[in-house]
């Protein structure tokens, strides 16, 4: 992607503070709160924390007059250097939507990540250090959260080095690449894999390397079904699954406040159901259940486990009637051996009859 797309990423990451549902309609915040489940991180590694809005009243939708299931928000971050009380910039929370955490519409949230300032075009903890940041609303302010950034260890310095591009940060944060650099991006990423496989950087390269793989593997294999039965059958051999596999295992080790983890997780619960690995599957969406509740992939683990159900259900159907038939075919199978030994035996017991009736005639 060029630099001049990156700008105008820039400039729509620059705007009013303001709070919206589907319809429209505004609404404010009695409070606005950030917290992490990792205040401390190293030197090139995202910051992720967690929005969250309050509200006094239930958001109803005008339209619907139900509880508003997502709001859609617009708040800045400032970001300060304790050491020397220096403003590094005000940036935008990029815009996305804040989930619904209760039954009566009073509070909204979601995590974000804070990983590369766009206008400098550099990581945004470059340097260690204890920073704070504090979320800025329309009318309210967060409570300022403190950040302590540790320094970066000889992996962490060389996967820095190998990501040196806006686009590389793309594609990492977004998956956004334009075909013609795409090959070059996941040449890149792959190396980052391999020479850095225990850093942040590498596990999040990894989640994206493995997420491509699957959509390239998906667009191949449109019927999951019809590959698993083929794989089975070992009339199959698709390296786009195996690679994708692998990765997607590489990213599921991100710390779970990574909101690209949720979709890495729905992915290996496909991938692992392909194996057969049932026990894996179900492990898989007891987690995505318990961590990610309110998200995509999260809320629909019961229509999956029902999906599940039904499909393996089909397959025991399936193994049942291939039994059947083999059984059949080796009963059919032995009554021709029987009656192909009767045969021999009644052709030899004649053979000895005429060959002992030509004996006593000669005499």
């Amino acid at each position: 992607m060029r630099i001049m797309n990156i700008n105008i990423l820039a400039v729509l990451f620059l705007g009013p503070c303001f709070t919206l549902d589907s319809t429209g309609g505004a609404f404010v915040p009695s409070k606005i709160e950030i917290d992490a489940l990792r205040p401390s991180i190293k030197v090139g590694e995202p910051f992720v924390f967690r929005l969250t809005y309050t509200f006094e009243e239930p958001v109803v939708s005008e339209r619907t007059q139900g509880i508003v299931k997502e709001i859609w928000h617009s708040a800045y971050f400032r970001l300060v250097r304790e050491d020397n009380g220096s403003l590094l910039g005000r940036y935008r929370v990029y815009d996305v939507t804040l989930k619904l955490q209760d039954e009566q519409g009073l509070e909204y949230a979601e995590n974000f990540m804070v990983f590369y300032d766009w206008g400098k075009k550099k990581l945004m903890f470059d340097k260690s250090g204890t920073y704070t940041m504090q979320v800025e609303g329309k009318t309210k302010k967060a409570n300022p959260l403190t950040i302590n950034v540790g320094p970066a260890s000889k992996a962490d310095k060389r996967a820095i080095v190998l990501l040196s591009e806006p686009e590389d940060y793309l594609f990492l944060i977004w998956g956004l690449v334009e075909s013609s650099e795409r090959a070059k991006r996941i040449a890149r990423f792959k190396e980052v894999v391999s020479k850095c496989e225990t850093t942040v950087l590498a596990k999040m390269a990894a989640a994206c390397l493995g997420l491509e793989y699957f959509k390239d593997f998906h667009r191949k294999h449109p019927s999951f079904e019809e590959f698993k039965a083929k794989r089975k059958q070992a009339v199959a051999e698709e390296p786009l699954f195996d690679v994708a596999w692998k990765y997607l295992r590489m990213g599921a080790k991100l710390p779970d406040d990574f909101p690209i983890r949720e979709k890495v997780l729905r992915m290996l619960v496909t991938t692992e159901w392909v194996t057969g690995n049932y026990e894996k599957v179900y492990s898989l969406l007891d987690e995505l259940e318990t961590k990610y509740p309110h998200g995509i992939y999260g809320k629909q683990v019961p229509n999956v486990r029902m999906e599940l159900r039904e499909l393996k259900k089909r397959e025991m159907e399936q193994s049942q009637q291939a039994k059947m038939k083999q059984a059949k075919g080796g009963g059919l199978l032995a009554v021709v051996v029987q009656v192909a030994i009767g045969i021999f035996v009644v052709a030899l017991v004649l053979v000895l009859w005429l060959k002992k009736k030509r004996s006593s005639c000669s005499k």
